[in-house]
């Protein structure tokens, strides 16, 4: 069977090692900006368990030259959604005679989102007799993605977008999306586990999480308060026992032992999350620290805003270290993953 894997924009490489890693038997037929197109014959419980995929979708149709709505009209037609339907409903419950639409046009100029949902629900609802929920995406969603003239139709997998985590009860605004935060584990640690992973910007304690779930003991904190509480209320939500290692601190100045972690993963201050007096000192002093306490050979991944200077520090802290930059979509902004290792 031929799925989609939609992605962060720059991290496509990462969820493509990670398809590789979780499903060995995966052929993939191709990779462009946010997708991953694969054919696997594992089942929806090994696809789902993917961490760094924003939303996975079994793939009913591609279409190389999309120039107007009619081309999809047309396709759509020719689609046996209620046979899709009784595939998907052998891995989940899917609500009684319930379907969606989510649009993801890029690139198109010619016809507008709004109009292609108008369009498709009136022909699926007349072609099956099915009530469309146009806000409720939890049922049986059909996703129509346009890169330019490439069009592929989809149907999700799973209830919600897997770059849903129900760890994550408590957050705040600018919080990092969690497929985003397994990407920068995932890139740091190479899949090892039993290490130790610490981050001195936790905010909600979203890396800290993906960290967790992926094998690692955690370790963290904020200098705001109400972020370590929520850092804690997640992490527990994990059904993790963290006294003492998840704590207010400041970034510049942790306490942590001398040599300790094996990696740090942060998610500096970027854009307009939050005020910062000085990026420079905020730069110069994180990487201070964060050289004082991770292994002689231990490796850092940073999400950050200013790559240049952020560099110019990090060869001062770390010289011996490889030094690589990743720029992601995110936001409608553009940071850049640095990783030193």
């Amino acid at each position: 069977m031929k799925f989609i894997a939609y992605t962060t924009k720059g991290l496509e490489f990462i969820s493509e090692k990670e398809i590789k890693t979780r499903l060995p038997e995966a052929k993939i037929l191709e990779v462009a900006d946010k997708r991953i197109v694969f054919e696997s014959g594992a089942d929806f419980n090994q696809l789902t368990s993917l961490k760094t995929v924003d939303d996975l979708g079994i793939l009913v149709s591609t279409i190389e030259n999309v120039t107007d709505l009619n081309i999809f009209l047309l396709e759509t037609g020719r689609i046996d959604f209620k046979a899709v339907r009784n595939t998907l409903s052998r891995y989940r419950e899917i609500p009684d005679d319930n379907f969606s639409i989510t649009t993801s046009l890029v690139g198109i100029k010619n016809f507008i989102a709004s109009d292609l949902v108008t369009l498709i629900a009136e022909l699926v609802q007349q072609k099956y007799q099915w009530n469309f929920t146009e806000f409720d995406h939890t049922n049986f969603d059909i996703r129509f993605f346009v890169d330019h003239t490439n069009g592929y139709i989809s149907i999700r997998i799973t209830k919600e977008s897997l770059q849903h985590r129900m760890y994550k009860t408590s957050s705040k605004e600018g919080s990092l999306k969690p497929t985003i935060a397994a990407a920068m584990v995932y890139l740091v640690t190479e899949g090892k586990t039993g290490l130790r992973l610490v981050d001195n910007f936790c905010g909600s304690g979203t890396i800290l999480a993906e960290g967790l779930e992926a094998g690692l003991e955690v370790y963290g904190g904020d200098i705001d308060p109400e972020s370590v509480l929520m850092t804690q209320e997640n992490i527990s939500n994990l059904g993790d026992v963290i006294a003492g290692r998840i704590k207010s601190l400041t970034a510049l100045s942790t306490h942590w032992p001398d040599k300790y972690f094996d990696y740090g993963v942060s998610n500096l201050p970027w854009g307009k999350q939050v005020e910062i007096k000085s990026i420079t000192t905020l730069y110069e002093g994180s990487l201070k620290e964060y050289s004082r306490i991770l292994k002689v050979d231990g490796s850092l991944c940073a999400l950050i805003s200013q790559p240049d200077l952020f560099i110019k520090h990090a060869k001062k802290y770390f010289p011996e270290k490889k030094i690589e930059q990743f720029k992601i979509g995110l936001l409608g902004q553009t940071p850049t993953i640095v990783l030193l290792k």
